[in-house]
């Protein structure tokens, strides 16, 4: 719905809202849709295996779409691995990314390498980010109340700590 409501405030034409089940296993009618929707841009949140198959789905219907991928699916570097070729030109957005040279974030990436013998990627660090969000509202709540600690970090107004890992380098709900 925000990303609707922000298309049409930006004056883009939304032709197609379409939520799918994930785990599905067979992208054709989804991608049926798509293709005669007319859309020229596909903003898509899917998990690995969903984006996965719709992006070979896209290929074999040749369905001619740029698409920006969001979520874990399309971050993940097994999207790349798991189809090679048919990754290119697929934009990906992210909240934050390791490969960013931001101080302080080349020591959250030695330390995460060094514990878990892998390369951080932007789902471990959007997770780390997150993390420490629950514990500053779980801080200034000074509570394990659901409704204080939702409360608490609704008033965050972060622009220090992991907070400046994100694309903004701050954190404000409103």
């Amino acid at each position: 719905k925000g990303l609707e409501d922000k298309a049409k405030e930006l004056g883009q034409k939304v032709v197609l809202m379409e939520p799918y089940r994930s785990g599905f296993t067979d992208a054709s009618p989804l991608v049926q849709k798509i293709k005669t929707s007319g859309c020229k841009v596909l903003y898509l949140a899917a998990y690995l295996t969903d984006a996965v198959l719709i992006q070979r789905t896209l290929k074999e219907q040749n369905v001619d779409v740029t698409i920006v991928g969001t979520g874990v699916g399309h971050s993940m570097g097994q999207f790349g691995e798991m189809i090679g070729d048919l990754a290119n030109y697929v934009l990906v957005s992210e909240g934050c990314h390791p490969a960013m040279n931001i101080e302080g974030l080349d020591k959250v990436r030695e330390d995460f390498k060094n514990t878990f013998n892998k390369e951080m990627d932007p789902v471990a660090l959007n997770a780390y980010v997150s993390l420490w969000i629950v514990k500053e509202g779980l801080e200034k709540a000074a509570s394990a109340d659901p409704k204080k600690v939702r409360d608490a970090i609704s008033s965050l107004d972060l622009s220090s700590g992991p907070a400046v890992y994100t694309m903004s380098g701050k954190l404000k709900y409103d």
